[in-house]
């Protein structure tokens, strides 16, 4: 940890001197005694403010504690400890500040906060907590800690920095997933085949009971004699397998000039994706891949999980949209990983109209048909997006 010390005048300070200056230069130029006794009393002063402010922060040290990942746009809280090793001086009268910042460019600050300790005794230490929270997601450092005091006169500010950087993930912002997108989930774990490129399937499964219809179910679920006989439509239900699988692949693709719709786009469907991961570990019961293809196809995949969890957010917080984006090397490494009956749901920026050519799908070919029958594309570029997911 590398300690820093540094003392600076104050305006105050300034103005105390040039004060002590005028009136020593008074006293000399007429020899009053008087003046020059006063001069010498105010100098003395802002000796003993300066030894005095020095002194008490020579044995101090500051260390944080902070939580290594966040969510986007939620407070969360720093603790900051300021201990003081002096035998006898106790300090007063303390700021520890603290500095948040983007490690990637244009490496701009997020926030600056100061913490007041109002005395520290000598031999012990003193923890003050800080909230703050960050806008935007990705990789972020903490620090460095500048303690600093203007005691006992506010003539003189003493700053001691501690470099003791911290890590800090912030995750991307979570929404709701709102019924249109459980009807398409639910329905493509019973089987039913309906896509944006392909054709409806069928309904395939254990038939165990009935639920009033909602907008969207299929008419081949409808039972019609239990709707007669309830006076409302009502859509038979089916028994879901108990293990799933989930292949959900995110296409973060942007133009060589995006503009702020474009990238809009792209923390659109990054949030989306992140909360699909969120839904799915809560709900358990799944094997759910992730791939993310921006400026480098990533892979994060396993039975949900809270370790899957936090592996897939932190993946989710880092990626970055790409102009050369990494959509068909994704779609490989899909036809390699992912198992033949999972579900497969493209989220991308891009417009479906014409995507074929991107995907690097042979028709031809077994594995491409299989992987082209089961996908289902969802574009933000055709506002698709809002009919499954929605933002607080």
């Amino acid at each position: 940890m590398d300690r820093l010390p540094k003392t600076s005048v104050c305006m105050e300070g300034r103005r105390y001197l040039l004060l002590v200056v005028a009136i020593l230069a008074l006293a000399l130029a007429f020899e009053q005694n008087l003046l020059l006794a006063i001069g010498v009393m105010l100098a003395a002063t802002a000796l003993v403010s300066w030894r005095t402010g020095a002194k008490m922060l020579d044995r101090v040290s500051a260390a944080r504690t902070s939580p290594r990942s966040v969510q986007a746009g939620q407070p969360f809280s720093v603790a900051v400890r300021l201990s003081n090793r002096h035998g006898r001086l106790a300090s007063w009268a303390v700021y520890v500040e603290d500095g948040l910042a983007s490690e990637e460019p244009p490496h701009d600050l997020a926030t600056r906060t100061r913490v007041f300790f109002p005395r520290v005794a000598a031999g012990g230490s003193q923890v003050e907590v800080y909230q703050t929270r960050v806008a935007r997601r990705g990789l972020y450092r903490l620090g460095p800690l500048k303690v600093s005091t203007r005691f006992p006169f506010g003539l003189f500010r003493r700053t001691v920095t501690f470099d003791v950087p911290d890590r800090l993930v912030v995750t991307p912002r979570l929404g709701r997933l709102v019924p249109g997108w459980t009807v398409r989930h639910e329905a493509a774990a019973l089987g039913h085949r309906h896509r944006r490129l392909h054709g409806p399937g069928r309904v395939t499964g254990e038939f165990f009971g009935v639920r009033e219809w909602r907008s969207g179910d299929s008419r081949r679920w409808i039972h019609w004699r239990s709707s007669a006989r309830h006076g409302d439509l009502v859509v038979r239900v089916f028994d879901r397998p108990r293990n799933r699988h989930l292949a959900l692949l995110v296409d973060l693709w942007q133009p060589e000039q995006p503009h702020s719709d474009d990238a809009d786009r792209v923390e659109q469907i990054v949030s989306f994706a992140a909360t699909i991961v969120a839904d799915a570990c809560r709900r358990g019961n799944v094997h759910l891949s992730l791939g993310m293809a921006g400026s480098e196809a990533a892979w994060v995949a396993g039975p949900t999980s809270l370790p899957l969890r936090d592996r897939a957010m932190e993946r989710l917080a880092l990626v970055r949209a790409s102009r050369d984006g990494a959509l068909s090397e994704l779609i490989r490494q899909a036809q390699r990983r992912i198992k033949p009956d999972s579900e497969v749901v493209l989220i991308t920026t891009r417009r479906i109209g014409g995507m074929e050519s991107e995907l690097g799908l042979d028709p031809a070919s077994r594995d491409g048909r299989s992987l082209l029958r089961r996908l289902r594309t969802i574009s933000a570029a055709e506002d698709e997006i809002s009919q499954y997911f929605e933002l607080p």
